[in-house]
């Protein structure tokens, strides 16, 4: 039952999420724009600082069109490390814009497009790389499961900076062929984030069926009106918070304040209740509050994570990481 909700939570979030994306990167390059403009104007230049030109030695490369500019274009066929597809310049200005039909064929088909802008900076130019497009749904799956922008922004990153260094006239520093090891953070990002769903899943179902329990008298439960009785007013914001603050954590919706509030609802069953009856849950001690105050606490401070509807729900966004504000999460 469990994978079950955790697979429909997943295919939830990933049919709210936006099916258009944007990736971007950007550099200062000490060289004027028309000295950094060819080097991508020109598709025949791509192999002094393309990240991807040197993945597969025995790639195969067709160019056809004008030599550079509009309408020129660049095939490549190649290794499952760069696969199939073709480029196409559709705008040029000089020294100012260069915007790319990029089309994959393989090892899936998509079609987006890449703009390079090229801004003067006193004697230095600033580029940004950017691409944009649509995904389908399986598209969405697979932006959702991996973090596109992280891996797509590593190679945008390298090729930029063999762009600075081939436009500067330095050493490119990708040839160097030093092994980086990946981050903890890169190599156990998506491990994670499916740790914290099923954290919030978990403990989120068991505060909506006990919060269900005390409020509308569900699965054999209490009811509203005997618990006011035991609890006095205090009743209906315990019951109120574990049910609706149970659905807001399994969902990734007010997570934080929610997670927030039952560790309080929690803490107030130790002092007022359990506590003296020992650690033991046999002895009806705090034993089972303590372990699900363990569980929230990773949703208070780290909050909801990548498989939450609150991220796709029009709340507003932080304008330095676009996601939602901490407060909302």
């Amino acid at each position: 039952m469990l994978a079950g909700v955790v697979v429909g939570l997943i295919l939830v979030v990933v049919a709210m999420r936006p099916a258009a994306f944007r990736f971007s990167r950007s550099t200062l390059i000490a060289a004027p724009s028309s000295e950094v403009f060819p080097l991508v104007n020109d598709f025949h230049n791509w192999e002094t600082w393309s990240p991807w030109a040197k993945l597969d030695p025995n790639m195969q490369t067709t160019y056809e069109g004008p030599e550079e500019g509009t309408g020129a274009s660049y095939a490549w066929s190649g290794d499952k490390n760069v696969g199939q597809g073709k480029m196409t310049i559709l705008e040029s200005r000089a020294n100012e814009l260069v915007k790319i039909k990029l089309e994959f064929l393989k090892p899936m088909v998509a079609t987006n497009t890449t703009d390079f802008t090229f801004s003067p900076v006193g004697s230095q130019t600033h580029v940004d790389w950017t691409m944009t497009g649509k995904n389908d749904f399986m598209g969405n799956v697979f932006h959702t499961l991996m973090d596109m922008d992280a891996m797509l922004g590593k190679d945008f990153d390298k090729g930029l900076a063999s762009m600075k260094a081939v436009a500067e006239g330095r050493p490119d520093p990708s040839s160097a062929n030093v092994a980086v090891a990946p981050t903890p953070e890169s190599r156990d990002r998506l491990s994670v984030e499916f740790s914290l769903l099923v954290a919030r899943v978990i403990v989120g179902m068991v505060f909506a069926y006990h919060g269900a329990q005390k409020l509308f008298g569900m699965f054999d439960g209490p009811g509203l009106t005997e618990i006011v009785k035991m609890m006095g007013p205090l009743g209906y914001l315990v019951s109120v918070g574990e049910c609706l603050g149970g659905i807001g954590i399994m969902l990734g919706f007010l997570s934080r304040f929610s997670a927030a509030s039952n560790i309080v609802i929690m803490l107030g069953a130790i002092f007022t209740v359990h506590g003296a009856n020992g650690f033991s849950l046999q002895n009806s001690g705090f034993e089972y509050n303590l372990a699900l105050i363990g569980l929230l606490l990773p949703v208070m401070l780290a909050g909801p994570g990548r498989f939450s509807i609150g991220q796709y729900l029009p709340f507003p966004k932080s304008k330095k990481t676009g996601r939602t504000l901490v407060v909302l999460e």
